[in-house]
């Protein structure tokens, strides 16, 4: 057995596919953890130095233009990527039509953002409004993220993120130190909201050739957004998920529960950015297998559902293991009641693991009307338990209601369909029985 363990370990690490897999995975990683080094040191000195109300405005600009962000980000990323995976002898005209959709989105999100402005009062928040919207006219470029994950390169886009978190916190780092103005803190947020596309766009010119290459046709452009619709609605219901927790605390509870709440899903949602990243790159491998046959789609889905589940075990460990001490070292003894909060919110981890990975899965089948009734369920059922359980524990009830909410969404949907009762089936028999480890060197 052991042998056997050991030939099966050597013949992953010698495979081109893993290594470049793994490869993929460090440097998204590595990027994510620079945006997290820097959240913790930068960040603060940002926070610090320009006090509650010149923090307050930037946040209210950056969140008032990212309501109509939403227009500009219709969530078809997953199905670029599917496509580009299926054909890639059609990758110029995919990327070309995705590119010319996004320009359309982009100029749409800009001229509401632009009306919207007409009957705001403050010409300080329209002028800052106006600078960090203007960064957007670079989002299109943003399109070509998709060809470097549909081909396992994702290296590149990491080296863009981690030049851009370099560059943007530089800038930042350098306000601070002479006392700038809020308007300097403003262009670097314009500046890292459109130097990333920048930089996607000059890593795609060197690997693959000019983006003039690209061809679009109208029709297949417009034919993007009936499929977008519904991946839309799913990320505006991943918004309600995380919001509708604080509201209702801060109804029932007071502003101070919802500190302890925000503190708690503030280190979760680092830890759910690294598994979405593990999805997102592992994702390749799942839709590639089912141009080979049905079988080897199973097998990789099996593994992948494992994979996705099973390693959220060791950061719900050491949360709950280090999750005090932590606290306390970073934000000090007040924060003491946040412990409790994490160490129950942290539990929802499984379960995004999961509906990441069945959404990549449904995606690929065309089932994304089924996607948001998953994650309109899930936000619907956790209205009534978040009045229900804060009532009877807090923030911890807030907490507990994230975690039931989001498996019980997902097992109502799917209980109503003969292919979701099936889908439900082989998720369960993936979680508790290891998949098979043998390669197929044909699955890119």
């Amino acid at each position: 057995m052991l042998n056997k363990v050991f030939f099966t370990l050597k013949a992953w690490l010698n495979s081109r596919i893993v290594r470049q897999y793994i490869g993929n995975s460090f440097w998204m990683s590595t990027a994510r953890c620079c945006w997290i080094v820097t959240a913790f040191t930068v960040g603060i000195l940002v926070t610090r130095r320009l006090g509650p109300r010149s923090f307050g405005i930037l946040h209210y600009v950056l969140a008032y233009v990212g309501m109509f962000s939403v227009i500009a980000n219709l969530g078809i990323d997953t199905l670029v990527e599917r496509d580009i995976i299926r054909y890639p002898e059609k990758r110029h005209r995919i990327l070309g039509n995705y590119f010319i959709f996004r320009v359309v989105s982009t100029a749409v999100m800009l001229i509401c953002m632009a009306v919207s402005l007409l009957f705001m009062k403050e010409k300080q928040y329209v002028f800052y409004c106006i600078l960090y919207g203007s960064a957007f006219l670079f989002h299109p470029f943003n399109a070509v993220a998709c060809y470097f994950s549909a081909t396992v390169q994702n290296e590149y886009s990491a080296w863009s993120q981690i030049i851009s978190c370099i560059l943007y916190n530089g800038i930042r780092l350098a306000a601070v130190f002479c006392s700038a103005s809020l308007t300097v803190y403003v262009m670097a947020e314009a500046i890292l909201a459109g130097i990333n596309g920048i930089f996607l766009m000059l890593c795609y010119r060197h690997i693959d050739g000019s983006p003039f290459r690209w061809s679009f046709r109208w029709k297949e452009v417009f034919a993007l957004l009936p499929p977008a619709i519904p991946l839309s609605l799913t990320s505006l219901f991943s918004v309600i998920y995380a919001r509708t927790d604080i509201l209702m605390l801060n109804h029932f509870k007071g502003v101070e529960s919802v500190g302890y709440y925000t503190i708690a899903t503030r280190f979760t949602e680092n830890w759910s950015l690294f598994i979405a990243l593990f999805a997102q790159v592992f994702s390749t491998a799942v839709i590639s297998a089912g141009k080979i046959s049905k079988s080897e789609y199973e097998k990789q889905l099996h593994r992948y559902y494992f994979m996705l589940f099973w390693i959220t075990a060791p950061p719900i460990l050491l949360t709950v293991i280090l999750s005090k001490w932590v606290i306390v070292f970073l934000y000090g003894a007040a924060y003491l009641p946040s412990v409790k909060v994490l160490c129950v919110f942290v539990l929802t981890l499984p379960f995004s693991g999961l509906l990441s990975a069945f959404s990549y899965h449904a995606v690929n089948g065309n089932r994304l009307k089924t996607i948001a009734f998953v994650f309109a369920s899930g936000a619907l059922i956790n209205v009534p338990l978040n009045i229900l359980l804060i009532h009877f524990f807090g923030a911890e009830g807030a907490a507990l209601s994230s975690v039931l909410s989001m498996p019980l969404g997902f097992i109502l949907v799917l209980v109503f369909t003969e292919k979701g009762r099936k889908d439900l089936i082989f998720l369960f028999k993936a979680l508790f029985t290891p998949p098979s480890f043998q390669l197929n060197e044909k699955t890119k």
